[in-house]
């Protein structure tokens, strides 16, 4: 099992947050959606890419339910077409995969059931260990 360590921990500002999701996604074009920027779950997808991580797995992960499975208040999503513009852009990057069928067939990326399903997408095999 891999064992993540940090030094410290910090919060990233609104403004670092659309940055790094610019840098590793193309970012969003104006006009893209209701409030202009993604998820805090296709944010965290951008942020783990951005920091090195060999690939990023979407479970449980959706752009076309409205809601969250976890809210019981029937909250809306509100930003669908970000996560979709900017999940469409990673789709070519070959290290970004899910495990929902609905979500591979609506956005193009690779469905994976298991570590060995990413290491056949991926050119070479995953490895956790940290330099």
């Amino acid at each position: 099992m891999p064992q993540v360590q940090y030094k410290s921990l910090m919060r990233a500002t609104k403004d670092e947050r659309e940055a790094i999701v610019t840098a590793v996604s193309g970012g969003l074009p104006p006009g893209v959606g209701e409030l202009g920027k993604v998820t805090n779950g296709v944010a965290a997808v951008c942020y783990a890419l951005f920091m090195g991580a060999p690939s990023v797995t979407l479970a449980g992960f959706s752009v076309t339910k409205m809601g969250h499975s976890y809210n019981d208040r029937g909250k809306l999503r509100r930003q669908i077409a970000e996560d979709t513009f900017v999940l469409t852009q990673l789709r070519n990057r070959g290290n970004v995969f899910t495990t929902e069928g609905e979500l591979s067939a609506q956005i193009g990326l690779p469905l994976v059931r298991n570590r060995d399903d990413i290491e056949k997408h991926m050119a070479s095999p995953i490895s956790f260990a940290r330099s």
